[in-house]
């Protein structure tokens, strides 16, 4: 019951850890749809999807100064639509964006597959100049969901529904293709993951021995052939993960869900494995226990989603999983390690119960933005939406500035309300809000120091250790929950051990200020085990 209920307390201290230091909104007439963000030397690139009110889309690309203000703009593409969905900077410091073509007009120099849509390649210079193209695929439909820059290539990730041109293998339906090329854009290797059915690929993520891991869904049970031959858990779509190494040869594969519709949206790699970011409307199988929010919606009721996190080792084994959300969808976008163990989640929600507190939104149809942190086995510490009365949210990029602070560009619907506080030309059509979001417990100083010190155990029983590099001398004060100082103390060492024996259980904080009056805190939990 104590452990229970200092994680509470600790939800309601961190209830609100998260500003918005800025914030601004584009909207020209049309549909802007958010892709990604890169960050410049003055400033950022945002990546975007454009389609004008009787055009097919283009790729458009904004240059912004760090606090969001527009230097300039410049379109992308041909005649028959392209799409947008990673831009990533190159060692010469030129840009790869990796997006999707229809045409073989305009931008677009030598489309061998004209009138579908297959991979493009643009590299372009830090003022969005062309400098090459290049498109790859064949000529059925070709999706691209996820893109990575290497240090000797280009990987791109997504699935076709036909084979020959650059798809070596086509198992049937649609198939889940990944393909590298040099740095210039010439094929070096693609695999093909599927059977006869339904195979999707949505995101990728290089490993340390260079090779990558590929994540997506798959209707297992009900396809034949092809090359995926882990059990599934239903005939619903199944969270699929490939592995293979830096020749794109391959190494294992894994099926993760249960009897419902599981997917696996986004992977961060860790020292010790990996953290898989899903959506799930399961409860069994392999989310036994996870804590998933039943929902229905209207007016099919059918089961919602939860952000369904899952730990796995190298191997593919999981370590622990769990569920978060409420009794409606939520979606996940980006998950970040934190460097204290934590994790920082950046996701989307329509609900208004369960793990979700403070949601703007008019009605269960709409979504804000939803971000929340969790410890190194999953517990949930804090949570806090941003948005409004419409729809935010469902298309994300985040780019993490530090540990502190995150600039994230998101879809909005013209209406100022809740969080969002804009100038619109274009109130009825999609636009892209963008803000940057700090961790508003820590002062600047406190950010700059904060990867110098260390707090351990937390939580702690009877003794607490304090270890920072910053400066050998300081002062280091401690705080109760109702801000009562509990200890000050002059430490010359860098390593202070401190007596919490007669401290009562409960949220504390530590503040440590060196002699140039910088200063940085932490809290940590004592947890008396009886």
């Amino acid at each position: 019951m104590l452990t229970i209920l200092l994680l509470l307390l600790g939800n309601e201290i961190m209830a609100q850890p998260l500003r918005i230091n800025w914030q601004t909104c584009f909207d020209l007439s049309g549909r802007e749809i958010i892709a990604d963000i890169e960050p410049v030397s003055d400033g950022y690139f945002i990546l975007q999807m454009y389609v004008g009110e009787y055009e097919d889309g283009q790729i458009l690309l904004r240059r912004i100064t760090e606090s969001g203000e527009l230097i300039w703009e410049k379109q992308y593409g041909g005649s028959l639509g392209e799409g947008a969905v990673k831009i990533s900077k190159t060692n010469d410091n030129n840009f790869i964006i990796m997006g999707a073509t229809a045409s073989t007009d305009g931008d677009v120099t030598n489309n061998p597959y004209p009138n579908s849509y297959s991979h493009w390649l643009i590299k372009i210079d830090s003022s969005g100049n062309i400098i090459w193209d290049k498109v790859l695929g064949n000529t059925s439909k070709n999706k691209m969901e996820d893109g990575i820059l290497t240090d000797n290539g280009i990987i791109l990730y997504g699935w076709v529904a036909g084979g020959g041109g650059d798809v070596t293998n086509y198992y049937g339906g649609y198939d889940a293709w990944v393909i590298k090329t040099d740095l210039e854009g010439n094929k070096l290797w693609d695999y093909t993951i599927g059977k006869s059915s339904l195979d999707f690929g949505f995101c990728i993520s290089e490993t340390s021995d260079k090779g990558v891991l590929l994540g997506g869904s798959s209707l297992v049970d009900e396809g034949t052939g092809g090359n995926i031959e882990c059990q599934s858990h239903g005939w619903e779509p199944e969270a699929v993960l490939f592995k293979l190494d830096s020749l794109g040869n391959y190494q294992w594969q894994r099926c993760y869900g249960g009897s419902e519709i599981d997917n696996i949206n986004t992977i961060i790699n860790l020292p010790d494995g990996y953290l898989l970011g899903c959506s799930t409307s399961s409860s069994d199988g392999d989310l036994t226990g996870s804590g998933y929010h039943e929902g229905y919606l209207p007016p099919n009721y059918d089961k919602t989603n939860d952000i369904w996190l899952v730990k796995i080792d190298i191997d593919g084994n999981i370590i622990w999983q769990k569920c978060y959300g409420g009794s409606q969808w939520e979606g996940i976008h980006e998950i970040y390690l934190k460097e204290n163990g934590n994790y920082l989640i950046f996701g989307s929600t329509c609900s208004f119960d369960g793990d979700v507190v403070g949601n703007h939104s008019m009605d269960i149809y709409s979504d804000d933005i939803w971000i929340f942190e969790i410890d190194s086995v999953g517990n949930l510490l804090w949570q806090k939406c941003f948005g409004g009365l419409g729809m935010e949210g469902r298309e994300m990029a985040v780019y993490q500035k530090n540990g502190y602070v995150h600039l994230i560009a998101s879809d909005v619907l013209g209406l100022n309300s809740g969080n969002i506080d804009c100038e619109y030309n274009h109130y009825y059509d999609d636009g892209i809000w963008l803000f940057e979001l700090a961790d508003s417990t820590l002062s600047v100083q406190e950010r700059n120091l904060n990867s110098d010190f260390q707090l351990y155990p937390n939580p702690a029983d009877d003794i607490v250790v304090v270890e920072h590099t910053v400066n050998s001398k300081g002062v280091l004060t401690i705080f109760d929950i109702q801000g009562k100082i509990r200890l000050v103390r002059t430490v010359f060492e860098n390593k202070s051990f401190i007596n919490t024996h007669s401290y009562p259980s409960g949220i504390y904080l530590v503040k440590y200020t060196d002699n140039a009056a910088q200063t940085v805190s932490k809290k940590f939990i004592i947890n008396h085990v009886k």
